[in-house]
């Protein structure tokens, strides 16, 4: 185990959170677009795509969550492998 390489990948995580959750992907509109068709298949695009990069943002979250509670894991594994081998000399 790296801790510092852990750190970063929980670093990297949060800050894609950070980056990819406020994304908002605008539809236009009918000036922009023409027919009503185009605009609503422009919305609906528009409408995934940013739910997307939300659901992105909750996933990368998840991630940082759980290398945290990995490397507290790791850590508490190690410091009682510590002990025990100190109970032993």
């Amino acid at each position: 185990m790296v801790p510092e390489e852990l750190a970063r990948v929980v670093s990297l995580a949060d800050e894609c959170s950070a980056a990819v959750g406020s994304v908002s992907v605008e539809p236009g509109s009918g000036g922009d677009l023409g027919p009503g068709v185009l605009v609503a298949a422009a919305a609906a695009y528009a409408a995934a795509h940013s739910a997307g990069a939300r659901d992105g943002a909750a996933g990368a979250d998840q991630i940082a969550g759980g290398v945290k509670y990995a490397m507290s894991a790791l850590a508490e594994a190690d410091e009682s492998s510590a002990s025990g081998a100190h109970s032993l000399m």
